[in-house]
């Protein structure tokens, strides 16, 4: 990740809308003018729902494959909202509409538990990392919806396949296996992975198969970037580059390593930039 690429993910952020369609229920009754929002404004309980309503929305478009198909039926609802005439007509639509919603990331989460579970048993990854996938989704875990399969693709070429399985989430990165395809349809080979981490100033070298950080893909170079923060704020931690050789006993071969120690100090940089950080290997 460069300081540049970096700079444009933030200025893409920035140009995301202040206020998402996931937010519709945020109205402002000192200036509320419409028929709609008078209503609503005028009965806490319909102020209340419409507010539901909009969770319901954002948890839903999380969990669709087609998060644009649920912003378009979103917006057809507002429409029929918009157009009630009195409470008892917006009390109707929204209980609708929160139920439909409902439906919707139910349909949506089987979908991905049935695609994973698919997968599952054409790659084999470890039952340890599935069993933490499957705590995320309980209730008695995070209760998540918006992981969607928690598996991506990346093809390598010569018919070989990357999958990236999530396992776990921690409180700022995820913990994944990575699993390769030799062939289309045919079994997965767990990698494991040589991993950096410092000691004072010495640099420690290992070797696993889970992976925790921010796992980034690019298809022109088929290299696998790996971005592990020692702590929240990412100003430390381990930043590798991985390739995957066609041939040869090597499956993962470490083509940029870099490693900065944690400091007791916080960082006077506003963009953390990793790919600067000292190079333990090239």
């Amino acid at each position: 990740m460069t300081r540049a690429a970096t700079g444009l993910l933030l200025c893409l952020l920035a140009l995301l809308p202040a206020v998402p369609l996931a937010r519709a229920a945020d109205i402002d009754c000192a200036k509320a003018t419409t028929n709609v929002e008078k209503l609503l404004c005028a009965d806490p309980a319909l102020l209340k729902a419409d507010a539901a309503v909009a969770e319901a929305f954002a948890t839903a478009r999380e969990a669709a494959s087609d998060p644009a198909a649920v912003r378009a039926s979103q917006r057809d609802w507002l429409k029929v909202r918009n157009a009630c005439p009195d409470a008892a007509c917006l009390a109707t639509v929204q209980a609708e509409r929160q139920a439909a919603l409902a439906t919707l990331t139910a349909e949506a989460l089987r979908q991905h538990a049935a695609k994973r579970a698919r997968l599952r048993h054409l790659l084999g990854w470890p039952e340890d990392c599935e069993q933490s996938f499957q705590e995320l989704l309980s209730p008695d875990g995070r209760g998540a919806t918006t992981l969607g399969t928690g598996v991506e693709s990346h093809p390598l070429g010569d018919g070989r396949t990357l999958y990236c399985v999530q396992c776990d989430l921690a409180a700022y990165q995820a913990t994944s296996v990575i699993m390769l395809q030799e062939k289309p349809e045919g079994p997965g080979t767990l990698l494991r992975f040589p991993l950096y981490d410092r000691d004072g100033a010495k640099i420690v070298r290992s070797e696993d198969a889970f992976l925790a950080g921010a796992l980034d893909f690019t298809p022109r170079t088929g290299e696998l970037t790996v971005f592990t923060k020692a702590r929240g704020l990412g100003d430390c931690g381990s930043y590798v580059r991985y390739a995957f050789p066609a041939t040869g006993p090597k499956r993962v071969t470490v083509v940029e390593a870099r490693v900065k120690g944690c400091s007791d100090r916080p960082p006077k940089e506003t963009v953390i930039d990793p790919g600067t950080w000292p190079l333990v290997k090239n």
